[in-house]
């Protein structure tokens, strides 16, 4: 039978507000590991007061817990292997502890050379790239046997969106890799692409389906674009929209191995008023899971050919006979790819850096043409997502720079442009970032442009 599952948050006053629904509706927690660590200045990871808060709540409860990391990369490259060991090694001691059903993290890559980007920024849709990925997933499972993505939410694609739907059939083209199907990612990018879900679901193998995720989410500010336009956010920070909930009555039947389906909330964005609307959402999820298990299941088998090319192979190689069109992209395509989105995504003007990216990618190169393909309104909406976040990690790390915006937010603003433009995003933890900045601000001089 599916299950019905809810996120943990490491958030005191979200655990204390939601404590009596979480002893009573969910059959399982998810937490992302991420969060319940600190980082020693040496680099070691550390477990945090959430560890075992979390621990103790799924013993009052007699709950199991999954695993959906937020920060692995699945789509990095070889130069991001001495920090994915880190984190597995950080993972095998989490799981001595949680000993998680599962583990799953977000399709994408979000570290390169060095460069933390925090948000998971779309692949190419190339067997290159679906073989990086299976790479990684076989590394996740020599912590946890099963192992997962799920389908993300870029805010721009260096391709065409639908294609990503085969692109997970390759890349988890191996026995215990999963796909978590995240139906509100998928709405959003439909809105952005103006892409057809059904169409999406069509094109994916449901059979690899493992878990489902349903959410809110909200509209960017009208201010974060010079012309006042807004896209959908996958903030997590609202009721699960009715589309949502029909899209999950619709797939669910076609999901013959789905464990669980979890409902998503943010810490930060739940009141008081809020609790009885996540324990109906809870509720309506079951109601609907338990429909569908009484019709007959039917995965659909999907009208789009399997991608042979790739067979089961967890190290990329497939037989000469069986090479597929994109082949030929290289690690030297996708190393010049990620620079060009790095160099962008944290210029002062993001769209104006993308446009001299491209210009600067030979023609017709692989390179080139991923460039050309992102919307320009999605990478700006990233740009500012990726400065975002960063902002809050350094605010959460150092009391001091949370002090200065809170007493002069114009000038902790210009400070902060200006240390994002000349330090390479490369913490992940708030207290890393905290020392970075501490260390550029010794030799920072206001007005002077860092």
């Amino acid at each position: 039978m599916t299950a019905v599952g809810f996120t943990l948050q490491p958030d005191p006053e979200f655990l204390e507000l939601l404590g009596d629904l979480l002893r009573t509706e969910p059959d399982y927690f998810e937490l992302a590991p991420e969060t319940t660590w600190r980082e020693h200045p040496d680099g070691t990871l550390l477990p945090n007061s959430y560890a075992q808060l979390f621990l103790d709540l799924g013993d009052s409860a007699h709950t199991p817990f999954v695993a959906h990391g937020v920060g692995f990369s699945v789509g990095s490259g070889d130069d991001d292997l001495p920090r994915q060991q880190r984190w597995l090694r950080r993972l095998a001691l989490d799981h001595q502890l949680f000993r998680f059903r599962w583990l799953t993290d977000h399709l994408g890559f979000s570290f390169t050379e060095g460069a933390n980007l925090t948000l998971p920024l779309a692949l190419p849709c190339t067997p290159f790239h679906a073989a990086r990925v299976r790479r990684a997933l076989a590394r996740l499972q020599e912590v946890v046997p099963e192992v997962g993505v799920e389908n993300a939410v870029p805010y721009f694609f260096p391709g065409n969106p639908l294609d990503e739907a085969t692109f997970l059939r390759r890349a988890l083209a191996a026995p215990g890799m999963h796909l978590l199907l995240d139906l509100h990612n998928l709405w959003t990018v439909a809105e952005h692409a103006s892409l057809d879900p059904d169409a999406y679901l069509a094109h994916l193998d449901l059979t690899k389906v493992i878990e489902i995720h349903v959410s809110g989410g909200s509209y960017s500010a009208p201010t974060w674009h010079p012309e006042g336009r807004t896209r959908r956010l996958d903030s997590h920070d609202s009721a699960v929209p009715e589309p949502v909930f029909r899209l999950l009555e619709r797939v669910v039947p076609r999901c013959p191995h789905l464990r669980g389906v979890t409902l998503e909330r943010m810490e930060g964005t739940v009141q008081p008023h809020d609790v009885p609307v996540l324990r109906e959402e809870l509720r309506t999820i079951r109601r609907l899971v338990a429909s569908a298990g009484k019709r007959p299941r039917n995965p659909s088998p999907s009208p789009y050919p399997e991608p042979v090319d790739e067979a089961v192979a967890v190290d990329g190689s497939s037989p000469p006979s069986a090479r597929a069109e994109g082949d030929e992209v290289t690690s030297a395509d996708t190393r010049a790819y990620e620079q060009a989105l790095r160099r962008a995504l944290t210029a002062s003007d993001p769209v104006t850096a993308l446009a001299t990216e491209r210009e600067q990618a030979p023609s017709g190169s692989e390179v080139r043409g991923w460039l050309d393909a992102i919307d320009e309104d999605g990478f700006r909406l990233a740009a500012l997502l990726v400065a975002r976040l960063r902002f809050e990690r350094l605010t959460r790390g150092s009391p001091e720079a949370d002090a200065w915006f809170e007493e002069a937010p114009a000038a902790f603003a210009e400070a902060f442009r200006a240390y994002h433009a000349a330090v390479a995003p490369g913490a992940y933890f708030p207290g890393h970032e905290a020392r970075l900045f501490a260390s550029w601000q010794r030799s920072y001089r206001p007005g002077a442009g860092g």
